[in-house]
Parts: structure tokens; sequence; C-alpha cells
């Protein structure tokens, strides 16, 4: 009775944690630069099957390839980007 249980357990941890593995990653966006809106802070990405308008605000955490920070205006078309998406409030925003 008890290895049952034991089973069980792992079973329900393995499930739980693809679970979570799969939310993270259908969270992300990964794309190329097609087209910057500088005065709105839009930046357009084309996706592998679709076009994506990403607008950041004042509190986007943004990187570079190295990892350190960097500031909207070091974008430019043909970049490779990967955007961490979260929901509030109903809406899915970059984080």
């Amino acid at each position: 009775m008890k290895k049952k249980w034991i089973f069980l357990t792992i079973i329900i941890v393995f499930v739980v944690a693809i679970f979570i593995i799969m939310s993270i990653k259908n969270n992300r966006v990964n794309g190329q630069i097609t087209n910057i809106d500088a005065e709105n802070r839009i930046v357009t990405i084309q996706d592998q099957d679709q076009e994506i308008a990403l607008k950041l605000n004042n509190k986007t955490k943004m990187f570079d390839i190295r990892n350190h920070p960097c500031l909207f205006s070091d974008f430019n078309i043909g970049f490779d980007v990967t955007a961490k998406m979260k929901e509030e409030n109903g809406n899915l925003n970059v984080d």
C-alpha cells in the first residue's frame, strides 16, 4: 500500500512539473524585429508564423545578448528578440 502512495506522489509531481514547464514555454515569443514605433514604444516582431506587436513600457526590463541591461533606442530592425510574457488584468504584457 505504501509503495502505491509513493508511486502516485511521484506521478503527480511529474505531471505538475511538466505543466509548469509548458506554461512557461508558452509565455515566450521569439522572432526578428520588423518594425520599431519609437514614439509609442512598440516593437513589431515576426514570429515563425505571425507578426506580433509588443508594447513596451518604462517598467519593461530589456537585456542584450550578453544579458546586460539595454535601452529601447538600442533596438534595430533585424535584431532577434525573445520576449517573456505575463498576464495582468486579463492582458498579456511583456515582462
